[in-house]
């Protein structure tokens, strides 16, 4: 996300809120030719996703991308979590768990006379829409 430009007068109101412990005073800005970054010091990953997650949330856009997200859910009247690419992706799993598996066995499994048993081997082959390629298990 883009720096938000502020102020003197804002900038000290950003100290203010900081000096009180206040949520609001994290973020990053740009004053005049300085950017300030006021984050929590080693927060942890989870901390870091959950307040970018609720924060672009509260803006309108997609949680996983950051584009506008345009469409409202009719039972809510909230706007979607994710814009329509990402709600394809995910929420309707299309595309990324369409996989088809082959099966594709090989050998006779005839007994022949003096030699063991002709085995029967079961391949299976994971074709992948998203890459094309295919991968053996």
């Amino acid at each position: 996300m883009e720096p938000t430009k502020i102020t003197a007068a804002k900038l000290q109101g950003v100290i203010d809120e900081l000096l009180k412990g206040s949520e609001d005073a994290r973020g990053t800005f740009l004053y005049k030719d300085f950017r300030l970054q006021i984050s929590k010091y080693k927060a942890s990953g989870a901390e870091r996703t959950s307040r970018l997650y609720h924060k672009r949330r509260e803006l309108g856009l997609c949680i996983r991308c950051g584009t506008k997200v345009k469409n409202k859910n009719p039972r809510t009247g909230k706007l979607y979590r994710l814009c329509d690419h990402h709600r394809n992706l995910i929420d309707r799993k299309e595309g990324s768990t369409q996989n088809e598996t082959v099966k594709k066995t090989t050998g006779t499994g005839k007994k022949t006379a003096g030699k063991s048993k002709a085995k029967s081997s079961t391949v299976k082959k994971t074709v992948s829409k998203r890459k094309g390629r295919t991968a053996k298990k």
